[in-house]
């Protein structure tokens, strides 16, 4: 409904424009405007046309989830981003503009993906100059462990070069736009 190309949402999504400047999101046509929370409120209570002073009942995320019902059940793929340097811990040099693939919450993650049995396949999109050696080879382990229970998926983004292009290769199926740089010395 917003007439976004594909080729601009992939773009958008390789370059992670939802840390961008707020303005940008509009131009974009990600979102229609910018509100504070309070604005929301009134949107919202306008919308179901009730007075400016009435309550709004509300929930959290969280207990969103313990809400008794019918709840979705079934397979699922998890689509898991790895965007930036590739770093041994949090503290990790990192030039990707704040961004960082850290190897201890990455192994993590994927453990927990691993062992989610609604979780059927995992989409790892890579978006990467590489980094550190010790890093990328300790996510490459971790990825060989979980295909051993589901398949991966590798998605590259712009660049999946050096440790990128070596956690990229461990995927079961690999694919490339035609402009992504990549491979490795």
């Amino acid at each position: 409904s917003r007439k976004v190309s594909v080729d601009s949402l992939n773009a958008y999504a390789d370059r992670y424009v939802a840390l961008s400047d707020q303005k940008d999101l509009i131009r974009m046509k990600l979102v229609d405007k910018l509100l504070y929370t309070n604005e929301v409120k009134d949107e919202i209570k306008k919308r179901l046309k009730i007075g400016k002073n009435d309550h709004i009942n509300q929930l959290t995320l969280e207990e969103m989830g313990a809400v008794p019902g019918k709840k979705e059940e079934g397979e699922k793929i998890a689509v898991y981003y790895a965007f930036g340097d590739i770093v041994d811990s949090e503290t990790g040099n990192t030039l990707s503009q704040g961004h960082s693939i850290v190897a201890t919450e990455v192994c993590k993650d994927l453990e927990d993906l691993m062992n989610n049995d609604d979780v059927k396949a995992v989409v790892l999109r890579v978006n990467s100059p590489g980094g550190s050696a010790v890093a990328s080879a300790i996510i490459g382990r971790e990825l060989d462990l979980t295909k051993e229970v589901k398949p991966i998926i590798v998605s590259m983004g712009n660049y999946a070069a050096s440790g990128g292009y070596w956690i990229s290769a461990k995927g079961d199926y690999i694919f490339a736009d035609p402009t992504t740089l990549t491979g490795s010395i």
